[in-house]
């Protein structure tokens, strides 16, 4: 499907395949009967469009309300939906967004969800699609919750589904830069005129003359093209470049952070605060969702909940015996990425320096380190083709009592901070790590090569 938000046309229902060998992509779109396709130069995988299959009610719907649209749609870029989310979302390797399908569009009269699926940083054959049940979706999302394995995903859209983070399709539309969009597939007709003329220049010695110094002109225009196309490092550096403007929360500022959760009510009219989830995205701006369950044999209803909590919270979604009330931070301690990553050591400095901060934490919760992997690497790149080595990085984790959030303020520059998880427990404890409040720290640290 096709739909248009904020100006820009984005495109989900692709099919992704794997391309093992060089030649004509287009020819493969065709094969397909695809009018477009996504794919970026030296990519191991590209996407086709298929045309959706409407009733003839629909299409008359559709005649009606896009014929005087054609020639603008025509002209205006067509972006891919699932390429979007991988730079939306470009330190999630497993995700699947879930969105409702826009309730204008002609094509789905009756409404319908966008499921789309990233695996390992990458579109997912089977999981671009759209469904019309909620019982579909909730298949498609055991399916890949197989597919990941104990990795597992994160979930994220506008729906109401247990663990979900919210997002829209303002999301989709962030992701959609330069290299999500998608080409036009060229015809395979031979222009007729093209082939007289063919025929001409067989009968005459200039035209044969003058054929082989078109060949040459299109063999050298091809080579000037080719030479043009940005390699691996370019890719990489503009990549790189973008991503530095992006916002992020070094790990030392995490107090700060931390301090308007302090300000929340535990309880909002009978509903206790069970959990709070903050993510800090590159958007510069805290959203958090608290989850307040209601305990059995209470007296408390949503109409408490609602008297007591007022305007408080933008949104407040109700789930049975659970509401999840979400706030958006404004004022958060935010710095651009690119300090962090400019304030990276090598990576043997950093086993050393942020492996022993680690440690010192040991006796406060759970630390926890993962291997060190490229970082900001754009599509159609590929970290054997990269003349300079790239920046690493290296996800990291710590779950600890809500009071030991102080130990981070010694943390060096490059150590920053993705998600806040705070769950809030009944029962008392006040041993060095454990507490009534616990909170998981998830973040990650930035090195330069050696």
């Amino acid at each position: 499907m096709i739909t248009e938000h904020n100006g820009k046309r984005i495109a989900f229902g692709l099919n992704w395949k794997s391309r093992l060998s060089e030649g004509d992509v287009h020819g493969d779109a065709r094969s397909v009967k695809s009018k477009y396709f996504w794919y970026a130069d030296k990519a191991v995988y590209f996407g086709t469009l298929p045309e959706v299959e409407t009733t003839k009610k629909q299409r008359a719907s559709l005649k009606s309300s896009f014929a005087s649209l054609l020639k603008k749609k025509q002209r205006s870029p067509l972006y891919a939906g699932a390429v979007a989310l991988l730079h939306r979302y470009p330190d999630v390797p497993n995700l699947v967004m879930v969105l409702e399908v826009p309730k204008d569009d002609p094509a789905y009269q009756d409404g319908g969800y966008i499921v789309c699926g990233i695996h390992q940083s990458r579109p997912r054959s089977g999981y671009d699609k759209i469904l019309k049940t909620e019982v579909e979706v909730s298949e498609a999302l055991k399916a890949f919750k197989q597919l990941c394995g104990s990795p597992g995903f994160e979930l994220f859209g506008d729906v109401k589904i247990s663990g979900i983070t919210a997002a829209s399709w303002d999301d989709v539309h962030k992701g959609a830069d330069q290299s999500a969009l998608m080409r036009k597939t060229k015809s395979a007709m031979v222009n007729p005129l093209v082939f007289g003329m063919a025929a001409a220049i067989v009968l005459s010695t200039f035209g044969f003359a003058y054929s082989k110094y078109s060949a040459y002109k299109r063999a050298e225009a091809q080579r000037i093209a080719m030479a043009a196309q940005k390699n691996s490092q370019q890719l990489y550096d503009e990549e790189l470049m973008a991503r530095r403007l992006d916002g992020t929360v070094l790990a030392q500022n995490v107090n700060a952070v931390l301090a308007p959760l302090g300000k929340m009510t535990y309880s909002l009219g009978g509903w206790p605060l069970k959990k709070a989830t903050c993510n800090l995205p590159p958007d510069k701006q805290m959203a958090c969702t608290f989850d307040y369950v209601r305990p059995e044999k209470s007296k408390a209803t949503y109409e408490t909940f609602l008297a007591a909590a007022k305007q408080q919270f933008d949104n407040v979604e109700f789930a049975g015996r659970t509401i999840k009330a979400s706030k958006a931070f404004k004022n958060v301690a935010f710095t651009e990425q690119g300090k962090a990553i400019d304030a990276g050591k090598s990576q043997r400095e950093e086993v050393v320096e942020f492996g022993s901060a680690l440690q010192r934490l040991e006796r406060f919760g759970k630390p926890k380190q993962d291997e060190f992997q490229p970082f900001a690497m754009p599509p159609g790149a590929s970290t054997a083709e990269l003349t300079s080595p790239p920046i690493l990085t290296a996800a990291w984790e710590f779950t600890t009592p809500l009071r030991n959030m102080k130990e981070l303020a010694s943390f060096p520059g490059y150590a920053t901070v993705s998600q806040l998880a705070v769950a809030y427990s009944d029962s008392p404890a006040y041993e060095l790590d454990s507490s009534m409040a616990m909170v998981t720290v998830t973040g990650k640290i930035f090195s330069k090569p050696n």
